[in-house]
């Protein structure tokens, strides 16, 4: 997805507000294409074909090496594990912390 243009008299909030539109697109697309790959992860117990994979090694007909594989599956487990992180976002006025986590902030971005 490309970023949409800026207006000839786009004000700074407009420009940031679209920006970080972009990216939560971007995110919610990271997030969204995940589950095919969970799916096919464990339908195919793929740990136990990159498992029995010597080191250095290209796993299966993939163009991955073992470090290759686990490192990309390693690298989706922490994104997904942050997307659940709760985060700070604001302060109620009577001093209370307002919290979401990277997920429910996407999951309300898709309601709107």
């Amino acid at each position: 997805m490309l970023p949409m243009m800026p207006t000839n008299n786009e004000s700074a909030i407009r420009e940031w507000e679209r920006l970080m539109r972009n990216i939560g697109a971007l995110a919610e697309a990271a997030v969204d294409a995940t589950a095919r790959p969970d799916r096919i992860w464990q339908i195919n117990q793929l740990a136990d074909l990159i498992e029995a994979t010597p080191h250095g090694e290209k796993v299966g007909d993939s163009g991955y090496t073992r470090e290759g594989a686990k490192a990309a599956r390693t690298f989706v487990l922490a994104f997904l594990a942050w997307s659940q992180t709760p985060i700070e976002i604001d302060r109620a006025p009577n001093g209370d912390p307002l919290v979401l986590t990277p997920m429910a902030i996407i999951s309300a971005r898709t309601a709107n």
